[in-house]
């Protein structure tokens, strides 16, 4: 809380919020994080292709490995297919504590690395969600990712969550977008 100074946060107004949101990947990051912080604001936030957050996040080591499973059911020559959406896959960020589950750790070291190494702001902060992927049309997908920000996530599994308005509540951000197979391609090829 050093860190942020609420006198200067709280002269934003809504609307400086949304457009920090909308606007800047590390705008976004800080609105979010003082929300969590404070338990202002509201619980759920949603972003969408015309988010720079959700640009950013479109190109994050997590997607990038939720679009390698979801490829991964096609060969080369496949055009996309709604027989093969895929359905609440589980992208872990931070290796798994509760139960303790070693083999998660090399995974985890390599994502962060990764996420560290392109600065991708929206991935450390959104850390492990989950992921649908739907068939739009031969040429696009729908994606929609989702996460629960709370003190539990926070420390690595532990403790319970709370519910706002207390500092540390739950926060719900949800990743709507589509992609086209260019977008899949490329997306697909570089973490």
């Amino acid at each position: 809380m050093n860190l942020i100074n609420k006198q200067e946060v709280e002269v934003l107004s809504t609307l400086n919020k949304n457009q920090l949101l909308t606007e800047s990947e590390i705008g976004a990051a800080g609105v979010i994080l003082y929300e969590f912080a404070t338990g202002d604001g509201p619980s759920t936030r949603y972003f969408t292709n015309a988010d720079s957050f959700a640009i950013s996040f479109m190109s994050s080591p997590g997607m990038h490995w939720v679009l390698n499973q979801y490829m991964s059911q096609y060969d080369s020559l496949s055009p996309f297919d709604s027989c093969l959406n895929m359905y609440d896959c589980r992208y872990q960020f931070s290796p798994v504590l509760v139960p303790f589950d070693l083999t998660t750790w090399d995974f985890s070291l390599n994502q962060h690395f990764a996420t560290w190494e392109g600065r991708n702001f929206s991935q450390i902060i959104v850390g492990s969600f989950n992921a649908d992927i739907q068939y739009v049309s031969d040429s696009t997908l729908q994606v929609h990712a989702w996460n629960k920000t709370s003190k539990k996530s926070l420390f690595l599994g532990l403790g319970n969550r709370w519910q706002r308005p207390l500092p540390l509540c739950t926060i719900d951000q949800h990743f709507i977008f589509e992609l086209s197979m260019g977008d899949v391609r490329r997306l697909t090829t570089c973490p």
